[in-house]
């Protein structure tokens, strides 16, 4: 069982369908990606935003942030990017200097910006980890990118009042000693839930690759020391159920579901005999996780999480009012009845490409 976290990663997107549905799934989607260009270049009121837009470890103070000096360097690894209705944005930004906090000023795509900002104690902000899942698509991103500076992570969070469309927002870090960095400005582009039509279904995981070698899921054999000399290679766990799944509703709507359940090894018991010897109690777990689902050709298939649901233990369910990125951007591509979602990621300057591949179930 590989458990994985999420990277938030933009990457392009290829659509590949069979024939016969082509040309009306071409024709749904370029309606689609019209709507995108449209949200794109539609500007959020600058009130709206005010109103509509908190930032977490942050103190609202009016006027304008402090001048740039310069003497702070800052680094985001991503251009425009993308915001969820009823959830909000993370923003990553790093420095190879030691910041304590940041500025932060909305403005409208037009440039009118708010007569306040946002002051953000990134002590408070940390490097907060995803939703730990039994198995999870992508790779935990380091948190130091190839020039040794690391990297922080501001959650931005949306009341329902922000529309779909487009704001911006310029930032600068500073640190203990009055150093302020110069400016950055980035644009969030916020679309509908759902999209392209071929996502809906329901998807049944069938296997895994990092750069193009197959990851073994099933295999768990491991070599145990027998008491008496020797040894015995055994699985470690008799597999009896390990189902993941994916489910896109046309609404927008998501879930996904993990059911597991095996017979772990009894070590005393196969150690004495130098025999694969099982526990007699099944161990397992059904967990589900609910929340939405985005794609569009320009920014690919994002999933934001805002519930999760033990079916063996109710008392361990959660909900998440804000929403979880569980992934962002991710390329996707069909090839008959299989949905193939891929994304490249950078851990300390070494590229690696993890690819999941799911079939229509």
């Amino acid at each position: 069982m590989r458990k994985h976290s999420l990277l938030s990663l933009g990457l392009s997107l290829c659509i590949l369908v069979a024939s016969c549905s082509k040309d009306e799934t071409n024709d749904s989607q370029e309606g689609i990606d019209q709507e995108s260009k449209e949200i794109r270049e539609t500007p959020i009121a600058i009130a709206q935003v005010t109103s509509g837009v908190t930032v977490e470890s942050s103190t609202v103070k009016e006027g304008m942030p402090p001048a740039p000096t310069g003497q702070l360097d800052i680094s985001m690894d991503t251009d425009d990017q993308l915001g969820y209705l009823d959830a909000g944005f993370n923003i990553r930004v790093s420095s190879t200097g030691e910041p304590t906090g940041a500025y932060i000023v909305f403005k409208d795509k037009d440039g009118n910006a708010q007569d306040s900002y946002f002051d953000v104690d990134l002590s408070g902000t940390g490097n907060k980890k995803s939703i730990q899942r039994r198995k999870k698509f992508g790779a935990n991103a380091s948190i130091f990118n190839k020039d040794g500076a690391e990297e922080q992570e501001i959650r931005v969070v949306f009341e329902n009042t922000i529309p779909t469309g487009t704001f911006c927002y310029d930032l600068c870090l500073y640190d203990a000693t009055g150093n302020i960095s110069q400016i950055v400005t980035r644009c969030v582009v916020i679309d509908e839930w759902g999209g392209n039509d071929s996502v809906v279904g329901e998807w049944k995981f069938e296997a895994s690759y990092e750069n193009g070698e197959r990851i073994d899921e099933s295999s768990n054999e491991e070599e145990f020391p027998c008491v008496n000399g020797g040894s015995v290679l055994a699985e470690y766990s008799d597999i009896v159920t390990d189902n993941w799944l994916l489910v896109f509703e046309a609404d927008g709507d998501y879930y996904e579901e993990y059911e597991y359940e095996a017979y772990n090894i009894d070590y005393e018991a196969t150690t004495n005999e130098c025999t694969a010897i099982y526990e007699t109690e099944i161990y397992g777990y059904h967990d589900r996780y609910l929340g939405k689902w985005a794609y569009n050709m320009v920014d690919g298939l994002s999933v934001v999480d805002f519930a999760y649901t033990d079916l063996l233990d109710p008392t361990e369910n959660e909900t998440y009012e804000t929403g979880d990125l569980y992934f962002e951007g991710v390329a996707v591509a069909f090839e008959g009845d299989k949905m193939i979602l891929t994304e490249s990621v950078n851990e300390e300057g070494i590229t690696i490409e993890y690819k999941v591949v799911f079939v229509k179930n």
